[in-house]
C-alpha cells in the first residue's frame, strides 16, 4: 500500500454498482478495494467531489469476490436501486484506515499510467487482481490488455503523485 501524499484526493474509488439484487433495494457492488473493509454505517459517495449525495450502508454480505451486497438507507426498492446501477462509489479518505508513510490503497493503483523504464507507455492500470503469489495489474493500452505480476522484478517504481508506475516488463510480456 503506498500514500498519494499532500496532493491526495480526498476520497478513494470503492465500488462500481453492477445491478439491483432483489426486490428490496440491495446493490450488487463491484469492490474495488481489497484493503478497505465496507461495514454498516459506513458513507460512501456518488462522486469525489464536494456536495455528492453519500449513501448509508447499513448492511453489507461479503460474495464471491470482488463482490459485496449492500443494502444503503432510503434505497428499499428496485427501482431505486435500478436508479444507482453503474454508479462509482467513493469512501472519504479520512474514514479509512492510517497508512504508514510510503504505503497506498490497492485502488488507488487504478487509472495510473504505466510505462517501461525506457519511457514507453503501455497503458493504465485497469483492475489489480489478488491471487496467492503476488497481485496483478490488468494493463489495458493501444496493444492490448496486459498482466504484470506485482514483483519487484518488473515493478520498479510507483509514484502516486504523478499517478505513474514505471515497469520492467518480463521476457516475452511485452508484444
Amino acid at each position: 500500500m503506498t500514500s498519494m501524499g499532500d496532493g491526495e484526493a480526498r476520497r478513494l474509488r470503492v465500488g462500481q454498482v453492477v445491478r439491483p439484487h432483489g426486490v428490496e433495494g440491495r446493490l450488487k457492488v463491484k469492490w474495488l478495494a481489497p484493503d478497505v473493509p465496507v461495514v454498516a454505517k459506513a458513507l460512501l459517495y456518488l462522486g469525489e467531489g464536494e456536495g455528492a449525495p453519500a449513501l448509508q450502508v447499513a448492511a453489507a454480505t461479503p460474495m464471491k469476490p470482488p463482490f459485496v451486497l449492500l443494502a444503503v438507507a432510503g434505497c428499499d426498492t428496485f427501482e431505486a436501486a435500478d436508479g444507482l446501477r453503474g454508479a462509482t462509489l467513493w469512501m472519504a479518505r479520512e474514514a479509512l484506515p492510517k497508512l504508514e508513510e510510503g504505503a497506498y490503497y490497492v485502488a488507488d493503483l487504478l487509472g495510473m499510467r504505466v510505462e517501461t523504464v525506457s519511457g514507453a507507455p503501455l497503458g493504465e492500470v485497469a483492475e489489480v487482481i489478488e491471487t496467492g503469489a503476488a497481485d496483478v495489474y490488468v494493463v489495458r493500452g493501444a496493444g492490448g490488455e496486459l498482466l504484470l505480476p506485482a514483483i519487484r522484478e518488473v515493478v520498479r517504481r510507483i509514484d502516486p503523485e504523478a499517478r505513474r508506475i514505471v515497469v520492467t516488463p518480463l521476457p516475452g510480456m511485452v508484444g
